[in-house]
């Protein structure tokens, strides 16, 4: 489902240790929900985080769903501004813009300037150096790098130099309306 399709009645919340909590979907089914398209901006650290920015619509629903899942203070919420900060772990499933499972082993600063798709799992509260917040991790996650590929509109490739260098995206993010056969083969 969707972030904005989230029904937030139907979050079912355990009391754990610590005064953690579990939090889960009616019938126990995992709280997930699928983020708006996103840029990852540092790529994955040492940590095994990414970090996306959002946009302003989903940050502030976000924030609404922290408030209504109840913090503790100290809380140190994983969205600053429009940048979420998520976990992954050996379970999350990782495919390529092929829709093809990468079965690669994950290094630092992959997906980095990366447009990416994922499902998030909101597991818990964590407790971790006197400071509460939400465990998300994400489920599935979907990479397409971002970026111009110096493709010329007429289709052929430009190479490396003078060519290249003259492009009209060179050094700034593709523009579609100048790109298009790049932006058609997204």
């Amino acid at each position: 489902m969707l972030w904005n399709e989230l029904n937030f009645l139907a979050i079912e919340s355990e009391e754990g240790k610590n005064q953690r909590q579990k939090y889960t979907l009616q019938g126990g089914k995992p709280l997930r929900f699928q983020l708006p398209e996103s840029v990852c901006t540092d790529g994955l650290s040492e940590y095994n985080q990414i970090t996306i920015d959002t946009n302003q619509e989903f940050a502030k629903w976000f924030r609404i769903l922290e408030e209504y899942l109840g913090y503790q203070e100290p809380w140190k919420s994983v969205m600053n501004d429009t940048y979420m900060t998520l976990k992954l772990d050996s379970s999350t499933q990782v495919f390529d813009e092929d829709r093809r499972l990468d079965r690669d082993p994950l290094g630092l600063g992959k997906f980095q300037g990366c447009t990416i798709k994922c499902i998030v799992e909101i597991v818990g509260m964590y407790y971790f150096k006197e400071t509460y917040g939400l465990t998300c991790r994400v489920y599935q996650i979907l990479s397409q790098d971002a970026g111009c590929l110096f493709t010329q509109t007429d289709g052929s490739s430009v190479g490396s130099g003078e060519d290249r260098a003259s492009h009209p995206c060179y050094g700034a993010p593709c523009a579609p309306d100048v790109c298009s056969p790049h932006a058609e083969a997204q």
